[in-house]
């Protein structure tokens, strides 16, 4: 075989594994996720408070990350396809918030904030909030019910 068709080949069968899927697909989010978004940020607009939505690359914790900007402060949203799910990563998260464990328990994270964090969660949604801006904890109190982990 000539190294022309070699090339073509290999060209060929790489687009072919790419269109069948064995690229890293993009996570999508459930009907349940938009929802638990929409009425988050229907919420905070209800409060008085303007804000913006952007995706955000995975980091420590799983799950489809979200990040909302209100005014200064800054909220990462992991959203889940189910409770279930989110209380087994929620359950790894240590009470004060520096630390996680994974669900088979083979790997715990220690974790230095900037500042204080916060987390909590409501459905299919863990919200986590790190500063000290008592307007901030309060709205998401309101909105999430007390935090499950942090100082």
């Amino acid at each position: 075989m000539s190294k022309k068709h070699s090339l073509f080949g290999i060209l060929l069968m790489t687009v072919l594994l790419l269109a069948s899927g064995c690229s890293p697909k993009k996570a999508v989010l459930t009907t349940d996720n938009e929802k638990d978004l929409a009425n988050m940020i229907t919420y905070l607009e209800d409060q008085g408070y303007e804000s913006s939505v952007e995706e955000a690359d995975s980091d420590i914790f799983p799950g489809i990350r979200m990040r909302i900007k209100i005014e200064s402060e800054v909220l990462e949203v992991y959203l889940y396809k189910n409770p279930t799910i989110l209380q087994e990563v929620a359950s790894g998260i240590g009470k004060d918030g520096s630390s996680y464990q994974n669900k088979s328990k083979t790997k715990v994270i220690e974790i230095s904030w900037v500042s204080e964090p916060h987390f909590f969660k409501r459905n299919t949604m863990m919200v986590q909030y790190i500063g000290e801006n008592e307007n901030i904890i309060k709205l998401l109190t309101a909105y999430l019910g007390p935090q499950f982990a942090g100082l």
